[in-house]
């Protein structure tokens, strides 16, 4: 059976104190790279395509026309009449 066996790299401790005193601010604390920021814009609305979809007045569910003009204008949820024409 194999052992494994564990070396410690050696630290370059100039190179290490360099990188601590250029991130360090003039009272001594450690400047922390900033978060970046999201977007403030709101979600673009998405559009429904006009003479495709329909949305019951009653039940406000949104019907499909296609489903609707198979059913002789009347909502398949809740049974309302749409006005003919």
């Amino acid at each position: 059976m194999a052992t494994l066996r564990f070396s410690k790299k050696p630290v370059d401790l100039e190179a290490l104190e360099a990188a601590v005193a250029a991130a360090t601010v003039g009272n001594g604390k450690v400047r922390l790279p900033e978060k970046p920021k999201l977007a403030t814009g709101r979600p673009k609305k998405r559009e429904i395509p006009e003479g495709l979809w329909t949305k019951c007045p009653k039940c406000n569910t949104m019907v499909f026309d296609k489903e609707l003009d198979e059913n002789l204008k009347v909502c398949p949820h809740c049974q309302y009449h749409f006005p003919l024409g």
